[in-house]
């Protein structure tokens, strides 16, 4: 039962990270997301998927999975292409397999220069039906003694684990929530497992290699993307919102990265988000939205990976944190009308944006307004120790938003005089950074 979630599990990966060939054409096409190989060989029979690590270097032991798709329209064809694709073989350096499913523990020669080495589908006759060129490292570097244990993963996606390992997956246990999950591959600096598609939160991590286990607290998140047309004509535009699930309880702000698998369809604005814990909502969701636009006519398709947002570090940073203007933001709201307030946007560009955005959404007469700053604060919290070097890491926090002046003035009867005609936009902007220099972190 294991065996069959688990093939189901690698295929759903491999429709999501390929896209089909012709059936009735010879190829083979490689896809290197995830720091993982994936070698797909199309033949008449149908396809035959080999899952490498994605680092391998002369003199490594790696293993990994081979899965089998057979061509056919109906069960009698399928056995058939199988029983024919079964009588192939996969060779890569001096190692074989033949073409059936499961996992396979191989050991590439030390000899050797190249940056990469074929990896060679055999038929029946022993004849080369068709080959592919695996990148090689020539310099992987030393692994780290100390397991680099993954704190956030993506459900329904790869997890990756660096460490010191020894290639052979059999030997390696990891769990999520006390349960095991499948390893795809392995080399000796890195594993590849596949987290629970459904399970979303926090929860645990544990790895155990030969004998040694080490354990952390693991958050699972996952990624919906959703519209009113996946197909566009071209010129049309559309929208298309991400929800961002298990987020519920982070104490960090976390970065979700949209990659656009059809450039040549499509162009997306924006693709890169950062969930701040203030921004989640009582059930652990974000919801943000972006914006397509076809090129041509034709069907999109969008993917995103999450990330823990870390920062670079000067020297000298301070505990009690420092203030990042790039990452401030200023709202302007109108006196008695916030529902209509205008922004965010960020302190080093808002002013012209805003005034823009006023003359579009308010009558001649305007209100007046009161301007709103939210500092970003960046904190050193600690310091990473990896191969002798010292790493600084910054945990980024928002403040609460502060009332930072009012863009208005009283005449001698009490009324509101209407100021934003005669606004300085250089005067404001500086009395809004230095609003945010002055703001406290939390």
């Amino acid at each position: 039962m294991k065996n069959r979630l688990f093939l189901s599990l690698l295929l759903l990966l491999a429709a999501w990270m390929c896209q089909p060939a012709a059936a009735e054409k010879i190829s083979a096409n490689l896809n290197t997301a995830f720091q993982m190989d994936l070698v797909t060989f199309v033949v008449p029979e149908g396809r035959v998927l080999v899952y490498l690590p994605g680092d391998i270097a002369p003199g490594d032991q790696i293993s990994g999975n081979v899965i089998v798709i057979p061509k056919g329209s109906t069960v009698s064809e399928k056995k058939a292409n199988l029983r024919r694709l079964m009588r192939e073989k996969v060779v890569f350096e001096n190692n074989n397999m033949w073409v059936k499913q499961g996992s396979f523990l191989w050991k590439i020669p030390a000899e050797g220069s190249s940056s990469s080495s074929p990896l060679i589908l055999i038929n029946s006759q022993n004849i080369e039906v068709t080959r592919l060129a695996i990148p090689l490292l020539e310099k992987p570097g030393t692994p780290d003694e100390r397991m680099d244990i993954p704190t956030v993963g993506q459900a329904g996606r790869p997890l990756l684990i660096r460490g010191k390992f020894d290639g052979d997956f059999s030997t390696t246990m990891v769990k999520i929530d006390q349960q095991s999950i499948p390893l795809i591959a392995e080399s000796p600096r890195q594993a590849l497992a596949y987290p629970p598609n459904g399970l979303l939160g926090s929860t645990d991590i544990s790895i155990e290699k030969n004998g040694i286990t080490a354990s952390a607290e693991y958050r699972s998140v996952g990624v919906l993307f959703s519209a009113g047309k996946m197909t566009l004509y071209k010129g049309e535009k559309t929208k298309v919102k991400m929800l961002v699930k298990g987020l519920k309880g982070i104490e960090k702000p976390l970065q979700i990265d949209v990659t656009n698998l059809t450039p040549d369809i499509v162009t997306a604005k924006p693709v890169n988000f950062v969930v701040m814990p203030k921004s989640v909502s009582e059930s652990g969701n974000v919801m943000v939205a972006m914006t397509l636009e076809s090129i041509k006519t034709g069907t999109f398709n969008l993917s995103a990976s999450v990330n823990v947002l870390k920062w670079d570090c000067p020297d000298g940073c301070a505990k009690e944190g420092i203030v990042d203007s790039r990452q401030s933001e200023m709202i302007l709201i109108p006196l008695g009308a916030e529902q209509n307030t205008v922004g965010p946007y960020p302190v080093t560009e808002w002013p012209s944006k805003f005034l823009s955005e006023i003359h579009d959404r308010f009558p001649a007469e305007k209100p007046g307004f009161t301007v709103r700053v939210r500092a970003a604060c960046r904190q050193c919290e600690r310091a990473t120790c990896k191969n002798g070097a010292s790493k600084l890491e910054w945990n980024a926090r928002q403040s609460d938003w502060i009332n930072a002046f009012d863009l208005t003035t009283l005449d001698e009867n009490g009324g509101l005089v209407n100021k934003t005609q005669e606004l300085n936009l250089e005067e404001i902007k500086q009395k809004a950074e230095e609003t945010v220099s002055e703001a406290k972190c939390p």
